[in-house]
């Protein structure tokens, strides 16, 4: 088997599943799954073809270490207890995380490829110099930040994209891409 997606439900009961006899795994999707760190660590680590991992709302997780010569994309999503990630991934292209706070990283991983950053809570000078600190000083191509937002609009200023810009403090990449999803409506 080279493919497991998990899926673990909050109304059923858990059960246990051996996955430890798939050495030839490459592609790994956890979600809603309530690993802790030691738990997460000792799974991933069984895995050496590893080139593809998802993890998705698993809020017990709060320092994940990664080390893998295979790993080629990484993903977290929604991962609200997420502290602490230490990746050493030498021929990792893809990095992506979503959440609303950035945690502390220690990176040894080029992604030369995209790094991409999703936010749909506040963020301000101190969010973007979390995400820089994130990054580190490794030369990415591509950045990718999304920032999403629901906005009530009752006579307040209209939100002025250069804001974003002056926030920003200078990232070490290659291109930057903003994508900006607003949604205002009035009270």
């Amino acid at each position: 088997m080279q493919k497991i997606s998990l899926r673990f439900s909050k109304r059923e009961p858990s059960c246990v599943i051996d996955i430890s006899k798939s050495p030839l795994l490459k592609y790994l999707d956890l979600k809603d799954a309530n690993f802790l760190d030691e738990e997460f660590d000792s799974i991933v680590s069984k895995y050496p073809l590893l080139e593809n991992l998802s993890v998705s709302r698993c809020n017990f997780l709060e320092k994940v270490i990664i080390s893998s010569i295979q790993l080629k994309k990484l993903k977290f999503v929604n991962c609200s207890s997420l502290k602490d990630i230490d990746i050493d991934t030498p021929n990792l292209v893809s990095f992506y995380y979503k959440g609303n706070s950035v945690p502390k990283s220690s990176i040894n991983a080029p992604c030369s490829g995209d790094v991409r950053f999703e936010n749909e809570g506040a963020r301000n000078t101190r969010w973007f110099l979390y995400v820089k600190d994130f990054l580190g000083v490794n030369q990415i191509e591509d950045l990718f930040i999304t920032l999403k937002s629901e906005k009530v609009m009752m006579d307040e200023e209209p939100y002025d994209i250069d804001d974003v810009n002056k926030e920003l403090p200078e990232l070490p990449l290659g291109n930057l891409y903003f994508r900006l999803d607003w949604l205002c409506f009035e009270a």
